[in-house]
């Protein structure tokens, strides 16, 4: 068996210099159009993820912005997302349990290049911080509570015939405490073609996502399709049940370990370590997948 190991790029490097550029540029600045910045809470390949404030309504809001013109192609992209679900045609509200969008425009970077940025609602809640806190009975009751709010998200999202491809724990935030919503749409993509049939598979089409929670078909480079996001639901489901472990997924030590993890995830590994501590009902959504 061969194991692979992470290697740091130049074209890595590149892109954290220019993350850290483009970070330092927008706290010198410190407004975009009428947001002010509060605080920068993540970083991607594609941009900034920022809480800012409205400047007249003092409305707190996310902010998503590209590093240069050639990832403002994704914002353009998540921004098309958030319209579709925001559509007043849609044959039923979509906007529950999926991100809203709020404000889409144009700025300039730290080299003077015009990028994009959108703006959407700030969730500042995670189901962990509450499911964390529960055992037994409570801990499976609202476990089911949260994941049935995911799969409806996960509907809506297919109804408008796009699959997330990202489904993780940390693109799930909460309203109020008691209401899930799924955001981060930049790795969407459609499944369904101008006729609303099933595109056909491509061959091979590379990694998207994020490896602990993708689908084993999805981390060997597959064209990934509704069920590899539902594959994701439920590795969701069993971290929550889990979240007071170190390692909530059984491959979770094998981060480094890429075979290792695809063999934890194939049908030939045993199910009872996969699932541990979950109920019964757990072993027939495996199944059935």
């Amino acid at each position: 068996m061969v194991l692979n190991e992470r290697c740091t790029t130049n074209e890595d490097q590149n892109g954290n210099a220019e993350i850290h550029r483009l970070a330092k540029f927008i706290k010198q600045n410190a407004i975009i159009d009428d947001w002010e910045v509060i605080k920068i809470i993540g970083a991607g390949a594609n941009g900034l993820v920022i809480r800012v404030k409205h400047i007249k309504t003092h409305k707190v809001a996310v902010m998503k912005i590209a590093i240069n013109p050639a990832t403002s192609g994704s914002i353009n992209w998540e921004w098309n997302i958030l319209e579709k679900i925001m559509n007043p045609k849609n044959k039923e509200d979509r906007t529950k349990h999926l991100v809203r969008r709020i404000d889409y425009g144009y700025t300039f970077n730290m080299d003077k290049e015009n990028i994009s940025y959108i703006i959407m609602e700030y969730l500042p809640g995670n189901p962990v911080s509450i499911i964390g806190l529960l055992k037994g009975n409570q801990l499976l009751s609202k476990v089911a509570e949260f994941g049935l709010q995911l799969l409806k998200a996960v509907y809506d999202l297919h109804c408008l015939g796009y699959i997330h491809r990202d489904i993780k724990p940390e693109n799930v935030g909460l309203y109020n405490d008691n209401i899930l919503v799924l955001y981060d749409l930049g790795l969407a993509r459609f499944y369904t073609n101008q006729n609303g049939q099933i595109r056909e598979p491509r061959c091979l089409c590379g990694m998207r996502g994020t490896d602990e929670w993708a689908s084993l078909s999805a981390e060997l480079g597959r064209d990934q399709g509704r069920i590899d996001d539902l594959w994701g639901w439920f590795y969701v489901l069993i971290e929550w049940i889990n979240c007071a472990s170190k390692y909530p997924l059984c491959w979770a030590p094998f981060d480094d370990y890429p075979d290792l993890r695809h063999l934890c995830k194939s049908s030939i590994f045993p199910a009872k370590y996969v699932l541990r501590n979950c109920p019964p009902e757990f072993f027939k959504i495996q199944v059935s997948c």
